[in-house]
């Protein structure tokens, strides 16, 4: 959660304007809709000092006619009626604030307000203009505190809200999007990177610091990981891995946000490519800040949230880490706010999760709480330096994208819910804790997705889908290991009444890797009823003996859900022989029956005598084999090998390359000019005849020493270098040492040296 901070800007004194700006319209004597806190800033002020607000007009559009199912044709007019309302009525301000030379000037539609940062001296002109509602100070709240690493359960906080269970209906978020308002999003990690929905729509940063994805402080992470982390790191971390998030970075990398730049957030998030005909909002949007007012009711932004909650997009919010009664925060607090508390693993309450009334309209607070003491999710990697980063984590930043993340599961399989829909759902799903009935402590009680989905789909009134598959079990004919049968075709029909979901069809069983899945044409279809797809089931034994496995299909069939096609097989013992080149040369092993590159592997019959042979590429030479079995190894020489098939078998031909390496000078000698010292090289394989010597300052060549010496003998080679008086003294010279036919050469950057007069 986030504090807010009230601080004074840093005024510049601007030139005395030497005219008067004439308003055609008659003003008020006094003005009006300064807020009290900009009152008193004000009267601290010279006219000429700047500070930075944010107004907004009385005339505001009406939404509140504006309904409908088809939520694309339902966004497109609102956000058609909010910036027609903002350009009509906004037109006189802005002419006024471009004479006036205000700076920053940032039209926000949504709320239909404007903000500006000005001199004092019109700051209080602008309060004279018919139809201003307010004009408040441009607040700037901080960013949450990053949590420390602690040790955490791992899919405890999963297990809680029983999302696992939604996963195995085959419902994982997919086809929703999500987006947080945060710090920003490490786009490197590895449960994240790919979920990305990508372009100019699914990012923004209202600061201009960054134009894609990115997160210098760690906690916008933290959430997303949350929200849609999978299982990169061994144990699933996200509530709707199947998601895809977009992102607002709200607070800049110092970690501050001021109130205009959240404004600004909301405002992208409902038209994010600022083209009304195209939906690219997300489905919900993840909120863990808050301003620091315990207690205190501040509707700053409900004018943004009502909008988005008429547009379809659900809005959820963290309830705030008080831990006192009576501690709610705005804008958890707001009307129609959803607000998360937290609870522990043993499911109490967390000492520090704020609790209700909700100090703006008196309800229940927070609505929910979900899980919030060492959750582990993803942190930062650094650019990916380090991309297996986790950490355990605490707090309503954490509980808040568990709810957000039920809300997208629950819209993966009831693709139509609205908002009022979600939000009433999930609080008659919730398992009660504490006090019966709803509470101040725990709201309505811990997040229950499973029940949720349970009480949606017992509601629908119509009649159910039915999976049937043809042939319902099959066994395929004895095969040899490593070979592939025939593809078997199955049918799946729907012999339902409802539309069938049909999800990612998976194989599972003990033996699930030796039956191949392929030309699936049914893995994310929807039958109609009495509509058919097929699929294919290719069997290839890894081994000998009884193989069985199954086709799971996941569907929203309430009966019969994943439904398996039990698969069985024999395979026929073979034995596997498998070649790999090693060294630092090259070459090729070829037989009759097996050809490489780098590996290869074929299977054989008991018995069977398999004839390899090496051939070296030119400048390398075939050192010898190793063949190891499970009675150990052997090597031998020859470019010939015979290798009998009685057990599996590995083997290794190894060709020896050129290589050339620099002995002398090592790093950090000295040498003295006027002298002759020996520079000495080592060399293997066949590099060429001869080397050539330069001597380099930095990464620059500046001297030839010698163009043409022989490579020498016996592995080694040596020069006899006169070093020249003429040569400045310097701590970064180098020897770079190149093979005149091939180009094998030292890498003279690891091997400065100093000279010396």
């Amino acid at each position: 959660m986030t504090r807010l901070r009230v601080r004074r800007q840093d005024f510049i004194t601007l030139p005395v304007i030497s005219f008067l700006f004439v308003l055609l319209v008659a003003l008020p004597s006094q003005a009006a809709g300064l807020s009290p806190e900009l009152q008193s800033t004000l009267l601290s002020l010279r006219d000429q000092d700047e500070i930075s607000v944010i107004v907004t007009l009385s005339e505001k559009a009406d939404l509140r006619q504006m309904k409908g199912r088809d939520r694309r044709f339902l966004r497109s007019t609102i956000i058609r009626a909010l910036k027609e309302k903002a350009s009509v009525t906004q037109s006189p301000i802005k002419a006024f604030l471009e004479f006036r030379r205000a700076r920053k000037i940032k039209p926000l539609w949504l709320i239909n307000g404007i903000s500006i940062t000005a001199p004092a001296s019109v700051i209080q002109e602008l309060a004279n203009f018919p139809g201003i509602e307010t004009i408040r100070l441009d607040e700037t709240i901080l960013a949450p505190v990053v949590a420390q690493p602690t040790s955490a359960v791992p899919e405890w906080n999963l297990n809680a809200i029983r999302a696992p269970e939604l996963w195995n209906l085959g419902y994982r978020g997919d086809g929703v999007v999500v987006a947080t308002m945060d710090t920003g999003v490490d786009p490197d990690h590895p449960d994240l990177q790919a979920k990305w929905r990508g372009g100019a729509n699914s990012w923004f940063d209202p600061h201009g610091e960054h134009d894609s994805p990115h997160d210098a402080h760690g906690h916008g992470t933290q959430v997303m990981g949350v929200l849609v982390g999978g299982d990169a790191g061994g144990t699933s971390i996200g509530v709707a891995p199947g998601a895809q998030w977009i992102a607002v970075k709200i607070f800049n990398d110092q970690g501050e946000a001021p109130l205009s730049a959240i404004h600004q957030g909301f405002q992208w998030l409902l038209d994010p490519d600022e083209n009304p005909d195209t939906d690219d909002a997300p489905d919900v949007v993840s909120n863990s800040w808050g301003l620091d007012n315990i207690n205190e009711c501040s509707l700053e932004f409900q004018t943004d949230l009502q909008a988005l909650k008429a547009a379809g997009v659900a809005v959820v919010f963290a309830a705030g880490n008080s831990g006192l009664d009576a501690s709610s925060i705005s804008p958890a607090n707001n009307p129609g706010s959803f607000a998360v508390g937290f609870v522990n693993q043993s499911l109490s309450i967390a000492p520090t999760s704020s609790r209700g009334p909700s100090a703006c309209d008196g309800r229940v607070y927070p609505e929910v709480v979900a899980p919030g003491v060492t959750v582990k999710t993803a942190d930062l990697t650094f650019g990916g330096l380090f991309p297996d980063s986790y950490l355990a984590v605490s707090g309503a930043s954490i509980a808040a994208p568990h709810v957000a993340g039920a809300m997208v599961l629950l819209l993966s399989a009831f693709p139509d819910l609205t908002v009022d829909d979600l939000e009433t759902v999930l609080k008659e799903s919730a398992f009660d804790l504490g006090d019966s009935g709803p509470d101040n402590t725990y709201g309505y009680g811990l997040l229950d997705v499973l029940t949720a989905y349970q009480l949606l789909f017992s509601s629908a009134p119509e009649i159910l889908p039915d999976i049937l598959a043809n042939p319902s079990s099959y066994s395929f004919a004895e095969m040899k290991e490593g070979s592939f049968s025939a593809p078997k075709t199955f049918t799946v029909m729907n012999a339902g009444a409802k539309d069938l979901s049909i999800f990612d069809i998976t194989i599972t069983g003990t033996h699930l890797t030796e039956f191949l899945k392929q030309r699936d044409q049914c893995s994310g279809q929807i039958l109609a009823p009495s509509q058919v797809c097929t699929l294919e089931i290719v069997f290839s034994p890894t081994s000998g003996g009884v193989k069985n496995a199954n086709v799971s299909i996941p569907t929203n069939d309430p009966d019969e859900n994943p439904l398996n096609i039990a698969l069985t097989g024999t395979g026929l013992e073979q034995y596997r022989l498998d070649v790999v080149m090693m060294g630092t040369g090259t070459g090729r092993v070829v037989s009759k029956t097996i050809s490489c590159g780098p590996e290869c592997s074929e299977f054989y019959s008991s018995g069977e005598a398999v004839i390899l042979k090496a051939f070296a590429d030119p400048e390398s030479r075939f050192a010898g084999w190793t063949v190891c079995s499970s009675s150990g190894c052997r090597s031998t020489l020859g470019t010939t090998r015979m290798v009998k098939m009685n057990m599996d078998q590995n083997v290794t031909a190894t060709f020896i390359g050129p290589s050339l390496t620099l002995a002398s000078p090592t790093a950090g000698e000295t040498w003295r000019k006027g002298s002759y010292k020996m520079i000495k090289w080592i060399f293997t394989g066949r590099p060429g005849p001869h080397v050539k010597i330069e001597l380099l300052q930095g990464d620059t060549v500046i001297r030839t020493i010698a163009r043409q010496v022989p490579i020498g003998v016996n592995g080694k080679g040596y020069f006899h270098w006169f070093i020249s008086r003429k040569l400045p003294d310097g701590a970064d010279y180098k020897i770079r040492i190149t093979c005149t036919r091939n180009s094998v050469h030292t890498d003279a950057s690891a091997l400065p040296f100093t000279l010396h007069h």
